[in-house]
C-alpha cells in the first residue's frame, strides 16, 4: 500500500477524490483475504457505485501514485 495512504484509511461519509478528479462519498469499506486489501464502496458524482481496493495505484509511466486520497473526513 502506498504510504500516504497507509495514515488516511478512508471511513464511511468521507469525502474522496479519484486521480482523474472524479469526487465521491465512502458509503462502505471491508476487508478482503485476512485483513489484507482494504475495499472501499464509493458513489461518485456520476451517481455510479464502484468498489474498489483502496491501495489502487495509478500507473503513469513515471511513478506509481495513489488512485483515490481523502479530500474530507467526517
Amino acid at each position: 500500500m502506498h504510504e500516504k495512504n497507509k495514515s488516511l484509511t478512508p471511513k464511511i461519509g468521507d469525502l474522496i477524490e479519484c486521480d482523474d478528479s472524479d469526487i465521491g462519498i465512502v458509503i462502505d469499506t471491508s476487508y478482503l483475504r485476512d485483513d489484507e486489501v482494504l475495499m472501499v464502496t464509493i458513489r461518485w458524482n456520476n451517481g455510479r457505485v464502484y468498489t474498489d481496493p483502496w491501495s489502487s495505484v495509478v500507473f503513469d509511466g513515471e511513478r506509481n501514485r495513489p488512485l483515490f486520497r481523502v479530500l474530507s473526513r467526517v
